[in-house]
């Protein structure tokens, strides 16, 4: 797939269907773009992705994050994670296990860009994940995982040593009651609240 433009407004960003973005974006610091811009194609071979979040805190530091599938029909996904520099779209390496989908993005003038979402495990538990960046790629954060299927679907970076995540925990089988879940950071490490 060759790279197609993806139109970012001041007030926000226009992703995937053309949908804006989240309303409290208009609020952080948006990229002042008036013009459209080409994300990077991922891959020719990979025809299926999508973004599913994007957070900036300034007019030259924003990301976007989703997924792509690998090789259609098959139903495993790889990450998609891309960085604004003010002048262009790029694609960023992640670490992350095969079978993670991101769920949204956020970034702060003080603190680097956490994305959360959820995993598959090779014993077939969904489970929760963050991944932060550390400047060179996107790497996975150790966080709990209370139930057999939980995932995360937002959260909010206020500074290194404050955010949250927000998802679901579910124990599985076959009556399946789902829970809220909440993770807090504390600089030092990720604890269900």
């Amino acid at each position: 797939m060759a790279g197609r433009a993806v139109p970012l407004l001041a007030a926000g960003v226009t992703l995937g269907r053309g949908l804006p973005a989240a309303a409290g974006m208009a609020a952080q610091a948006a990229p002042t773009l008036h013009r459209a811009v080409a994300a990077p194609a991922v891959n020719s071979s990979k025809t299926n992705s999508e973004f599913n979040g994007v957070s900036a805190d300034s007019s030259t530091d924003a990301w976007a994050v989703g997924r792509y599938q690998h090789d259609p029909p098959s139903d495993v996904y790889g990450l998609l994670t891309l960085q604004w520099d003010g002048t262009a779209w790029s694609q960023t390496p992640s670490t992350s296990p095969v079978g993670s989908q991101l769920s949204s993005v956020s970034v702060s003038a003080t603190a680097g860009p956490l994305a959360p979402g959820e995993y598959l495990t090779s014993h077939h538990r969904v489970d929760t994940v963050i991944l932060g960046w550390d400047g060179t790629e996107w790497s996975r954060q150790t966080t709990p995982s209370p139930a057999h299927e939980d995932d995360l679907n937002g959260v909010s970076v206020v500074s290194p040593t404050s955010a949250w995540a927000v998802g679901s925990a579910a124990a599985g089988g076959t009556s399946v009651i789902t829970h809220t879940l909440i993770l807090g950071w504390n600089g030092t490490a990720w604890s269900k609240a």
